[in-house]
């Protein structure tokens, strides 16, 4: 995973992504096109929309379609405030499985083009491409 990041550079062999050779994309660039969802996720007090786009860059449409990609729309719906309820330092509010949730649509929201998922003690590296979403219901006959 640090080859992958750049962390480290690797003396002999290549990283190719589609057929490009990572030392040859800027790291800025390379950074931003990978994301890291954390075994153990940790979210930011603050409001759910908050840790999902911190930066403010998608409307809140996106942040939803993003929410009903990994199947949190309803929960968050659910909420009190719903995109602008309180997320507890830490996400102490929400389980492990929701935070891990919130991680992966914070990646989706940023076109992250490679998403990993560090192993646990029982599995190994995870390295997953984003699927697209699924085209807008066109109706049914």
């Amino acid at each position: 995973m640090a080859a992958l990041f750049r962390l480290v550079e690797y003396e002999s062999g290549n990283v190719c992504i589609d057929g490009v050779d990572i030392k040859s994309i800027q790291l800025k660039l390379l950074r931003s096109r990978l994301a890291i969802i954390p075994q153990t996720p940790v979210l930011f007090s603050g409001t759910m929309r908050k840790n999902l786009d911190p930066f403010s860059l998608a409307s809140d449409e996106q942040v939803w379609q993003a929410l009903q990609r990994v199947e949190l729309g309803d929960f968050v719906r659910s909420l009190p405030g719903q995109l602008q309820c309180l997320v507890a330092e830490g996400g102490d509010n929400f389980s492990a499985g929701q935070r891990q949730l919130v991680c992966v649509a914070r990646a989706l929201l940023r076109d992250s083009k490679i998403i990993v998922s560090p192993p646990s003690k029982r599995t190994a590296l995870h390295v997953f491409t984003p699927v697209p979403s699924p085209p807008p219901n066109l109706g049914t006959r």
